[in-house]
């Protein structure tokens, strides 16, 4: 008895396991909204430029400035912007130096995600030359000892010190979890000033907020527009190519990117072990149903109703799920461990109270999926025959066949995976 139970703990738990692991991931990344103020009317643009000679139009790039002021001045369909860039900074800490990633924004990049500091204040447009910095929680916590009194102190960038105004709360990633300060956009013209003039200088991404009442559709027609103007004024015009064309994704969709094909793939997948692993507890219940037949048909011959016995067997093959629903949340956190690491913008994902209510939904459902057919096939009318017939006979060739139709099942499934994972 232990042993299946052993057998079948394990087997369900990795079946849970990994559809819990996967749900984790696709409600952080495909379901949850991002953790901006109304991060649906967040919008992120992009710029084609045709390439030499007709040759059609390159890959995505960012946008000069000039690109992002113009941009920017579309006030019917836009309601705030922000231009940025990332760079590596080599940071003084007292334990030693070390590099940080360092975004260089315009000062419209907070009140567009609707992410005010949690101490301090962020930048204002007038302040986009001064050498003032806003910190992540991660760096407050660690190189400042999460010291209130931070603010007004100097932080050293490339041997350029910074004045600290800011501290970002936990868990605010933009546009990467890897950032851990932001500075004025200023500095990012230090060496290159002909970038705040020349349009072929794409070398900025943008995001931006929806005006109130205006939608996506609006705002991509008038990015045509402006496009058409910026390529008939021959402005965008080198030697890569001539004319220029604007594109506007939804922030959600350009954050997600390529993951989101990966993911729905890989639900598939967890949904093909899972049944697997039904079937196959299903077939190891049969089993030890056909151990316990002369139990059943006591029970039966002292007046025990077929719904007494199916509705037994249903309670043992729940709490067989929930305890293998338990290994299954172990299996879960090391397989989110090894997952994290590869989502796209830093997504933190783990065992919280939505993921541990789908764990236990899906324990309760794969046990009463797993165990209404041995408990039909043990409460079946005419056990009581085998009271009389020492052999079992009664009844064995609809056993066999229930059995013979789970392992095919089961191998069908398992085809159906292994075909796929090839694929």
């Amino acid at each position: 008895k232990s042993g299946f139970t052993l057998a079948a703990v394990i087997r369900l738990g990795l079946g849970i396991g990994a559809t819990t692991a996967i749900f984790s991931v696709g409600d952080a990344v495909l379901l949850r909204p991002l953790p901006f103020r109304a991060a649906a009317r967040i919008v992120s643009v992009a710029t084609f430029v045709n390439g030499p000679s007709g040759a059609g139009a390159t890959a995505a790039m960012g946008l000069s400035l000039p690109d992002f002021q113009d941009v920017s001045k579309l006030t019917d369909a836009v309601g705030g912007s922000a231009a940025y860039s990332n760079d590596k900074y080599n940071f003084a800490d007292p334990d030693g130096a070390r590099e940080l990633q360092v975004t260089r924004t315009t000062a419209g990049l907070f009140p567009v995600l609707g992410a005010p500091p949690v101490i301090g204040r962020t930048f204002g447009t007038s302040e986009m030359h001064e050498p003032l910095a806003v910190i992540s929680y991660g760096l407050w916590v660690t190189s400042f000892n999460g010291d209130t009194t931070v603010l007004g102190r100097p932080i050293s960038l490339d041997q350029k010190s910074f004045t600290i105004v800011g501290v970002m709360p936990a868990g605010f990633a933009f546009p990467d979890a890897a950032t851990d300060v932001w500075v004025p956009i200023g500095f990012a013209l230090t060496d290159a000033p002909a970038m705040a003039e020349v349009r072929m200088y794409r070398a900025f991404s943008t995001v931006l907020r929806l005006a109130p009442g205006a939608s996506l559709g609006q705002l991509r027609r008038e990015l045509d527009l402006l496009g058409t103007r910026i390529s008939s004024s021959g402005e965008a015009t080198s030697k890569f190519g001539s004319g220029e064309s604007f594109a506007a994704y939804l922030l959600r969709d350009q954050v997600v990117g390529d993951a989101r094909q990966p993911l729905l793939i890989l639900v598939g997948a967890v949904v093909l072990v899972l049944l697997i692993a039904c079937v196959n507890a299903a077939n190891l219940l049969l089993a030890r149903a056909n151990a316990r037949e002369k139990e059943f048909a006591v029970r039966r011959a002292l007046g025990a109703g077929r719904g007494v016995i199916i509705r037994q067997l249903l309670v043992e093959s729940v709490l067989l799920a929930l305890s293998a629903a338990g290994v299954g949340l172990l299996v879960a956190s090391v397989g989110l461990h090894v997952i994290a690491a590869q989502l796209p913008h830093g997504y933190v994902v783990g065992i919280d109270g939505a993921v541990l209510g789908f764990t236990l939904l899906l324990a309760v459902a794969t046990g009463l999926g797993f165990g209404i057919v041995p408990a039909l096939r043990a409460s079946a009318p005419g056990l009581e025959q085998s009271l009389r017939d020492s052999t079992g006979g009664t009844g064995g060739r609809p056993r066999r066949r229930a059995r013979n139709a789970l392992v095919v099942s089961e191998v069908a499934l398992a085809l159906v995976l292994l075909v796929s994972s090839a694929l």
